[in-house]
């Protein structure tokens, strides 16, 4: 589907849950694509712009581009956000961000690949290891994360297959407002 700016779009939000943790550890990397995993802790926000936009740009993602720089730089420094990214053939390849600022919880704030290596086995093995990243903070009991219908179509299915249980589904509507929206839906 193609998107325009200005156009209005309606999209399903799913929220997620993971009240106990899943039983693997340290999940190895899919056979053959020699991923790495390089803990960004706390970056710098172009940093975090930089992945935020290769990911999420053919999705819409545009509202952390709302948010002043000092918003943006208090939300990435806070000592309960933390970010990994995924290199794979010495390039960024996709990341996440684990958000534990609310007591009890962590958030799997933003997760994704870059367009180049969707479809290669790499978004399971690294949407598990966010899941354990995240049962690693501390008094973390329950992981989250939300999807919506604008995100990829597989985004969905790969969250409950590896034990997220939706608890809530919002609908939404949104005026596509510049360059960073989505112009073509994959």
């Amino acid at each position: 589907m193609t998107y325009s700016a200005g156009e209005v779009v309606e999209y399903t939000v799913t929220y997620l849950e993971m009240d106990e943790p899943r039983k693997w550890i340290d999940p190895p990397p899919p056979a053959g694509t020699g991923p790495e995993l390089r803990f960004d802790g706390n970056p710098s926000p172009s940093d975090f712009f930089v992945l935020y936009d290769m990911v999420g740009r053919m999705h819409g993602w545009t509202d952390m581009h709302c948010w002043s720089s000092r918003r943006i730089e208090r939300f990435l420094r806070h000592p309960r956000v933390s970010m990994s990214t995924m290199i794979v053939a010495s390039e960024p390849g996709g990341f996440f961000l684990l958000d534990g600022r609310r007591s009890g919880e962590c958030n799997i704030g933003f997760f994704g690949l870059s367009k180049k290596w969707i479809g290669k086995g790499l978004g399971a093995w690294l949407l598990k290891t966010a899941i354990s990243d995240a049962w690693s903070m501390n008094g973390v009991e329950k992981v989250s994360v939300n999807t919506c219908t604008l995100d990829h179509p597989r985004a969905l299915g790969l969250y409950k297959e590896h034990g997220l249980v939706a608890v809530r589904k919002v609908e939404r509507k949104r005026k596509l407002v510049n360059d960073l929206d989505p112009a073509v839906k994959p």
